[in-house]
C-alpha cells in the first residue's frame, strides 16, 4: 500500500467519534504552546469536541502539542480561540492532518453557529 491509503485508512479508522462531525473548510490560525507567533490552517472539520486541522508542509506539530486555533467567523467581530491538544497527525501531499481533541467541549449552539455561518459563506 502507498501512503495515501495508509493515511486514508488511518482517517478513516479514526471516524468512530462520540460527537457528530460537520465537514467545513474554514481558514484559521494557530498557536503553538511555546512558540510566539500564529501560523496559517484549514479546519476541514468540527465537533463538540474536536477538529481536524490541515497544517502547512514544514509545520513543527506533533502529537500532544498544545495549540490555540483562532476561528474567524464572518460577521463577528472577535475571533473564536479554542485550546487543544494533538491527538494524531498524518503526513499527506500537501502538508499535514491532524485531529485535535479540545480541552473545553463547544457548546452545541455555538457549533451550529460555526456551521450556519460556514454555510451561509458558501450561497
Amino acid at each position: 500500500m502507498g501512503r495515501t491509503t495508509n493515511t486514508n485508512m488511518v482517517i478513516m479508522k479514526l471516524e468512530a467519534r462520540y460527537a457528530k462531525r460537520h465537514a467545513i473548510q474554514m481558514k484559521a490560525r494557530y498557536l503553538k504552546k511555546g512558540n510566539s507567533g500564529w501560523a496559517e490552517c484549514e479546519i476541514t472539520d468540527i465537533s463538540r469536541k474536536g477538529i481536524r486541522v490541515r497544517f502547512l508542509p514544514g509545520e513543527n506539530i506533533s502529537e500532544d502539542s498544545e495549540i490555540c486555533v483562532e476561528i474567524c467567523l464572518p460577521e463577528q467581530l472577535d475571533p473564536l480561540h479554542v485550546q487543544g491538544t494533538v491527538k494524531w497527525i498524518c503526513k499527506v501531499e500537501d502538508g499535514y492532518v491532524s485531529g485535535i481533541a479540545l480541552m473545553k467541549p463547544l457548546v452545541s449552539n455555538l457549533l451550529e453557529s460555526i456551521v450556519e455561518k460556514y454555510q451561509a459563506v458558501l450561497k
